[in-house]
This record gives structure tokens, C-alpha cells and sequence, in this order.
């Protein structure tokens, strides 16, 4: 269940605002009130009791979804443009 709401919030919430992780970095967990992680953990309601554990939970999902996410919009954006000729 978890799975579907980080995969719904990534493409829904986070992709408009971040295409790209920039640096492996981005990926550590973090309380920092900038960092990514953190404001992903916020964003889905995460306590922060069970941030850290969480984040190492579904961080590479999140990942995976953004690429994937990503890729699709290009794909729209190829198709929208070879359609034209």
C-alpha cells in the first residue's frame, strides 16, 4: 500500500518541482529542513521518529519512479514531435 502512495506523490508532487537527483548525496538521509529527503519524509506524512528507517525503506523507489517518470515525459514529448512530420 505504502508503495502506490510514494509512487503517487513522486510522479504527482515531487516531479513538477525535481527532475534530477544531482548528486548521490541527495540520496543520504538528512533532518536538515532543506534537504530532499526531508522534505519527501514531510510530504508524505512520515513521522520523524521513523524517518531515517523509512527513507532507507523506499529511497530507492523514489528514485526509480522519478526516473521513471522522467522517461515517460520524454517519450510524450518524441512522439508529440515525430507525430508533426
Amino acid at each position: 500500500m505504502m508503495t502506490t502512495e510514494v509512487v503517487t506523490y513522486v510522479r504527482n508532487d515531487l516531479f513538477p518541482k525535481l527532475k534530477f537527483f544531482m548528486h548521490k548525496k541527495h540520496m543520504v538521509f538528512s533532518n536538515d529542513s532543506k534537504s530532499l529527503c526531508y522534505q519527501i519524509c514531510n510530504g508524505m506524512g512520515v513521522p520523524a521518529s521513523h524517518a531515517c528507517a523509512w527513507w532507507e525503506e523506499y529511497k530507492m523507489k523514489v528514485l526509480e519512479t522519478l526516473n521513471s517518470k522522467r522517461a515517460d515525459v520524454t517519450a510524450c514529448i518524441k512522439r508529440a514531435f515525430m507525430s508533426k512530420f
